[in-house]
């Protein structure tokens, strides 16, 4: 995580403008620019290192930043996609963290750290729907048509028979 985070760090000086319209040479990279993080696998030897959690909550971007996102858990249901997000609490949060499977027990977040009018923590939640959901924004991404915040589609949800 440190060294992905390291590497979309390299691109903050082109994120620090904005090209004139129809610049034929661009400088920096254009407004709309989403960054993100993908993972094939969490490894159960690497699952205990809750600083992870830590790293994600306290990464600050100047872009939209999505994910990261993990392909695959050791030891989980070959069906599960783990995806972390940011979150905000207006109360301090308490880590959740097992101690025996760390963030491989399908579910786990950061402490929180105040962060203006509130606090803030990353969590990392595994499940079934998480790759199509992946799936459904990263086309999203790629039409420009992704919302922060908001569900790209619903295809590939189970609602239970609802």
């Amino acid at each position: 995580m440190r060294d992905a985070i390291d590497k979309l760090d390299e691109l903050r000086p082109l994120m620090l403008g904005m090209n004139v319209p129809d610049e034929r040479y661009p400088k920096y990279l254009p407004i709309n620019t989403i960054l993100s993080m993908l993972f094939f696998e969490l490894r159960a030897a690497d699952a205990k290192d809750s600083e992870v959690l830590e790293l994600v909550r306290d990464f600050e971007t100047i872009r939209v930043f999505y994910g990261p996102v993990v392909l695959r858990g050791e030891g989980l249901h070959p069906d599960y996609t783990g995806k972390f997000e940011k979150l905000r609490s207006t109360e301090p949060m308490m880590p959740i963290f097992s101690p025996e499977k760390g963030m491989l027990s399908g579910y786990a977040h950061s402490g929180s750290r105040e962060s203006g009018a509130g606090h803030i923590l990353a969590n990392l939640m595994w499940g079934d729907v998480n790759f199509s959901g992946f799936a459904f924004d990263l086309l999203a991404l790629l039409n420009g048509t992704f919302r922060p915040g908001f569900g790209s589609s619903f295809h590939g949800f189970d609602f239970g028979g609802v």
